[in-house]
């Protein structure tokens, strides 16, 4: 059976009450100077993304939708190897010269180290 990549709504964090149980549960935090992900471990089955990209950071909304599916691409890559998680990616500093291959690499060095701290709670 293949894997399916889909991004469904069990795999969202929708709801503001959803983002604030992360942020107030003493969070793991893993971060590079433009990204943040805060994540706690959860007893759901699988990760759940929620995005902040404020506009205070990315202030044209073209460039906030672009940033949101780059990390929802990169999240449904990596989805099956994080274990259970809640995790919120938040955009702290964006530079447009910023190559689309820098913030991917970004992504990929954190969702590693979530994936090693999965692997520890198993």
């Amino acid at each position: 059976m293949t894997e399916s990549f889909s991004f469904r709504k069990e795999a969202r964090l929708l709801r503001p009450q959803e983002f604030r149980e992360v942020f107030s549960s003493r969070p793991h935090r893993s971060q590079s100077q433009a990204v943040t992900i805060w994540g706690r471990p959860t007893q759901g089955e699988s990760a759940r993304l929620g995005i902040a990209v404020p506009k205070r950071v990315v202030s044209r909304a073209v460039d906030r939708s672009r940033l949101k599916r780059q990390i929802r691409e990169s999240f449904r890559h990596h989805r099956a190897q994080l274990g259970n998680w809640d995790l919120v990616v938040q955009l702290r500093r964006y530079h447009p010269a910023e190559t689309r291959e820098q913030l991917t690499a970004d992504l990929e060095r954190l969702w590693r180290r979530y994936f090693r701290q999965s692997s520890k709670n198993r």
